[in-house]
């Protein structure tokens, strides 16, 4: 996998179960992720992909995946937050809500773009 990425890294927070589907090599019914992932191409960006289970901020680390053209797969890598936030997360609890909210405060306070 490449060390270095394309600035500025889009971070698409999304549900659990669509990172960890994708993270298994399951892409049926994610058929728009390949329009963001191409769209991301063209832009010369990117498309870094996380759910509210990848995200710690002590010390600052988002685990979730990246897409390695080469090999065709997704495939997983932490980074220290992204560029820019694309949210795309539909909580399915408040208790999930709640800390969505609080990613969501907590990226924008260190200066991710939304």
């Amino acid at each position: 996998m490449r060390k270095a990425f394309d600035r500025p890294i889009v971070g698409l927070f999304l549900d659990s179960w669509v990172v960890n589907s994708l993270k298994k090599q399951r892409y049926g019914i994610f058929f728009r992720l390949d329009l963001f992932f191409r769209a991301a191409e063209r832009a010369g960006v990117t498309l870094f992909l996380f759910s509210i289970d990848g995200v710690s901020f002590n010390p600052d680390r988002v685990e979730g995946i990246i897409y390695n053209r080469p090999r065709q797969r997704w495939e997983p890598i932490a980074i220290s937050r992204p560029d820019i936030l694309y949210d795309r997360f539909v909580g399915r609890s408040p208790a999930q809500e709640k800390r969505a909210d609080f990613i969501r405060r907590q990226f924008h306070r260190r200066g991710v773009l939304k």
